[in-house]
């Protein structure tokens, strides 16, 4: 493994917006850039430095994608709640903030050519025409259907309109009058686009047509739609005026307007994908090729019949020189408008949200759902096949890692490694196949099991259940079974266990093979080992706990709880307490084993739940760590009032039974619990000692004090450490292992990094 690229991929710049981008723009000096988001509103930023110059707001989701007015002296920006909002980019003055113009959401804003006036429309059927300089309103032009797109004519004397119902008007701008209804489309028109010369009007509809009329007449002088793959989302001329541009969800074709059949497709998914599958590994190639095009268009026509397809976008330059385009992870660009033997393209942060170019198309932008912007240099792209399978190969799906951090399991496309605390390859564990492969450590990092829950192989060997020694990576131990659903190792790594065969939870020891026990029981969703091996536990998807004790194979005990899936459990280190996690976001405890009293330590929360993943009693039993799917830890303080320890094993009481601390008792009738209040409030949970912040990233095990925040700075407790840039951050909640002074990072660029903190100081 080689960490992160010695050469850097293109990203010249990344900004931190701290919210979903929903849309961005260059403006016409390219010196400016403005983003939209639910949060901040309007954002303007200095396309060089990166720097905020100003946030314009309102925080509300935003409807239409931000625009400037062809001088730049505008920005302007329309909202779901039907609220039109322009202003001064010099002064960051508001000249139109008005919540009454529409009374729906706004679907399109538009500038006209000489930056003199706005046109808003709305689903409320409605167009509204501005004058700029003073925000005052011109005119109120009302459809039949909702207005989905808008144009000007070169000339700013006439604005353009398509309907949902799949005709187009032409207005006059100085009176408001209709001249002219153009029909003939028969779905909704989506896009609009005006010819430089201003003779031509193109429109593009979900009727999968592309239809150019006469702006004077009103005439449709040609109708393309031989070979649209779906509903037309884009459309527009060449500079020189000879050819129209139209997209649809899987074609950019090119239309000569000579002609009323010759076009060239410029770009196909199909085909770019196919082109991408053969330049990957062997085995995917393989497979791509033994399925016909026709066929993969066939089918994805099918599953995209529904036009907005979101791992998708287009973007032209301004000057219409340049075109970009996001398919997945993958950013694609060119200049000479084929896109279809070698794409430059860049491996954007996350899948990209919206892109933006600049006005001579010499700078990319693209957005992510994580708020982060990312700005390219199109000289530094990928520019071949080779390249671009190299870095798909490269890539990094998962990292698992041993509690003492010094084993670490990577998975990428290629196979999967076991390497060292310096992402040292220890040994390749696997080659490339389509099994959904999971590994698990023990909790002495000693061992790991690995299994696939899901496999298109026929070989026996591809559902089999191995465990491997962590040092070396040698083979140990394995068995072929099928379904394999959970699986635990014991602490020591001596037990493997799994539910499989619909039904039954099977204990082997692993240094002779041989199996155990075989346990009855259906729809397994947890799996603990008691530190001494002496009993196993499991929970179930209907609220249900079971004990077994290993020594006897006897069963022990049956723990109810409601009707939520047990999503995690594990035994105390003096192994008389289990805590178990639910799906109903509560997490209890019980005690004396191996039945006893039930006490809740988190309440649930029917309404907002969060169910615990993991919990982990400290050395000591006295605290309990516990860690969400929304990535919430918890330090949890256990009532030594309630539970005593004891030298001896309880004596099983008939049935489980509830039971209050005296901490519950005196504070049980001050606050009551709320789903508004129990996180933050510790009335209501008495028993939490700390609760960290969803937004921010710590090790899952509890290892380290050290947090990684949204901003990518690493803190000891209240010090920065270290700053890192969006790529080189952990892209999800457990992405980043923690050990002593040593960090291990699956961070956006795909890559694993690891870091020595202690050198930070």
């Amino acid at each position: 493994m080689r960490g992160l690229d010695t050469n850097w991929d293109g990203c010249v710049r990344t900004i931190e917006v701290g919210d979903e981008v929903y849309s961005m723009a260059f403006s016409p000096t390219d010196a400016i850039i403005a983003s939209a988001s639910a949060k901040h509103g309007a954002q303007l930023w200095n396309s060089t430095t990166g720097v905020n110059i100003v946030t314009l707001g309102p925080s509300q989701p935003p409807s239409t994608p931000i625009c400037f007015s062809p001088s730049g002296a505008r920005v302007a920006l329309a909202f779901e709640i039907g609220l039109v909002t322009v202003w001064d980019t010099s002064t960051a003055r508001t000249i139109i903030n008005d919540k009454e113009c529409h009374r729906r959401r706004v679907t399109a804003l538009k500038f006209s050519p000489n930056n003199t006036t706005l046109a808003s429309a709305s689903c409320d059927k409605s167009i509204r025409l501005w004058e700029v300089e003073i925000g005052k309103t011109l005119h109120r032009l009302q459809h039949g259907d909702s207005v989905l797109c808008l144009a000007f004519s070169v000339d700013n004397k006439i604005v353009i309109s398509g309907c949902q119902g799949g005709l187009c008007f032409t207005w006059d701008v100085e009176s408001g009058q209709l001249l002219r209804k153009l029909s003939g489309h028969t779905k909704s028109v989506n896009a609009i686009a005006v010819s430089g010369n201003g003779v031509f009007i193109a429109s593009g509809s979900n009727d999968k047509a592309v239809r150019v009329w006469d702006l004077k007449t009103g005439e449709c002088v040609r109708t393309y739609a031989n070979g649209l793959g779906g509903g037309v989302r884009y459309v527009l001329f060449t500079p020189d005026g000879l050819r129209v541009i139209s997209v649809c969800s899987t074609y950019v074709h090119s239309w000569t307007l000579s002609s009323h059949k010759s076009f060239d497709v410029l770009w196909s998914k199909y085909e770019y994908m196919l082109q991408a599958a053969s330049h990957l590994p062997a085995w995917v190639g393989s497979v791509a090729r033994f399925v016909p095009t026709r066929l993969t268009g066939y089918i994805s026509d099918q599953l995209l019949e529904d036009e907005s397809d979101s791992d998708f976008d287009i973007r032209f330059s301004p000057n219409s020189n340049s075109i970009a385009l996001s398919i997945m992870e993958i950013v694609v660009y060119s200049t000479s408008w084929s896109l279809r033997k070698k794409p430059p393209s860049f491996p954007a942060l996350g899948e990209p949200t919206t892109l933006a170019l600049s006005s001579d198309g010499s700078q990319l932008g693209s957005c992510s759902a994580t708020g982060t912007i990312q700005l390219w240099d199109p000289s530094l792209a990928l520019k071949s096949w080779s390249e671009y399978s190299d870095r798909i190969q490269e890539r990094v799906f998962d990292i698992t890692s041993s509690a003492d951090a010094k084993r670490h399991i990577i998975s990428q496309t290629n196979g999967e490694f076991l390497v060292g605390p310096r992402g040292e390859v220890i040994k390749k564990l696997t080659g490339s196949s389509f099994s959904d492969i999971k590994f698990l450590f023990s909790e002495g990092s000693c061992m790991f099991a690995y299994w696939s829950r899901l496999t298109l192989s026929l070989n026996d060997d591809a559902t089999a259940l191995r465990v491997y020694k962590s040092s070396t990576g040698d083979r140990l131990f394995r068995v072929v079974v099928s379904k394999i659903g959970e699986v635990a190792l014991s602490p020591d790594g001596t037990l493997v266990s799994c539910a499989h065969d619909e039904g039954v939870l099977e204990v082997w020891d692993v240094s002779s093979g041989k199996s155990l026990y075989q346990f009855s029981h259906e729809s397994v969703s947890c799996i603990h080992f008691a530190p001494d091996n002496s009993k196993i536990t499991c929970g179930t998807q209907i609220g249900e706990i079971h004990l077994w004790d290993l020594r006897t194979g006897d069963y022990l005990a049956f723990i109810k709880h409601g009707t939520d899936r047990i999503s995690c459990l594990a035994f105390s280190p003096d192994r008389y307490r289990i805590a178990f996690g639910c799906g109903d976001g509560s997490l209890h405890l019980c005690y004396p084993l191996p039945t006893g009293l039930h006490h809740s330590l988190i309440p649930s929360s029917k309404e907002f739940p969060d169910p615990p993943e993991l919990v982990l009693f400290s050395p000591d039993g006295t605290t309990i760590n516990c860690r969400t799917l929304e990535g919430v830890l918890y330090t949890i303080k256990v009532p030594s009032q309630l539970f005593e320890t004891s030298d001896s094993e309880p004596i099983p009481s008939s049935s489980p039974s509830s039971a209050l601390c005296d901490i519950c008792i005196s504070t049980a009738n001050q606050t009551p619990i709320s789903a508004d209040n129990w996180t933050d409030s510790t009335i209501a949970n008495p028993h939490i000692k700390f609760t960290s912040d969803k937004t921010n990233v710590r090790d899952a095990m509890f290892r380290s004090g050290y947090e990684m925040h949204r901003d990518g700075w690493v803190y000891d407790g209240d010090r920065r450490i270290l700053w890192l840039p969006p790529f080189a951050r952990p892209y999800h909640r457990s992405a980043l292992m923690a050990y002593n002074d040593k960090l291990t990072i699956e961070p956006n660029a795909a890559r694993v990094l690891f870091i020595d903190l202690g050198k930070c100081y």
